[in-house]
């Protein structure tokens, strides 16, 4: 692996320092336009009704926390916490309470549990003579619990697109 002046890097510790900068980069935020913020703003809501934004916010129900957990893929990798989504299948009578209570919280609150939150980023080599890091493709290993409440906000997204978006 070289770094971004093009050395090679052997030492552990200096290859930790080249990914996380490599990745803190790339994902950094940019200095915002307020003025382009603010536009999106007022198209945004002017195509969201109240219809839609009262069905946005209504709270999320056990049945759709249960839908959403027993429709997830199997055969995924695991989370950070080792567990899989046919683990919560397979366990659901068992682990029903406690997912409903986190993803339940996480809409009353809008707070996620570092536990929920965390992700095991997996470096896929996209060619074989690898050196830097645009020569890897990262897969993220995402928190079932974390799925299961970003495919909730998906769904309920998903009605309201076509108005704001359009069907192209």
């Amino acid at each position: 692996m070289r770094n971004q002046n093009g050395k090679l890097i052997n030492d552990y510790e200096e290859l930790k320092q080249v990914i996380v900068g490599f990745y803190e980069k790339l994902f950094s935020a940019q200095e915002e336009n307020d003025s382009i913020d603010e536009k999106v703003n007022r198209l945004v809501r002017r195509r969201i009704t109240n219809e839609e934004i009262q069905s946005l916010n209504l709270p999320v129900t056990e049945k759709e926390i249960e839908d959403t957990m027993l429709r997830m893929k199997k055969g995924k990798a695991p989370s950070p916490d080792g567990f899989t989504s046919k683990f919560y299948r397979d366990s659901w009578q068992t682990v029903k309470c406690s997912v409903v209570e986190a993803v339940q919280t996480f809409f009353a609150t809008t707070q996620m549990p570092k536990k929920f939150n965390s992700i095991t980023i997996s470096l896929i080599p996209k060619v074989s003579n690898r050196e830097n890091m645009k020569d890897f493709r990262p897969i993220s290993c995402c928190n079932t619990v974390y799925k299961c409440i970003t495919t909730i906000l998906v769904n309920r997204l998903k009605q309201t697109l076509s108005g704001i978006i359009g069907l192209q």
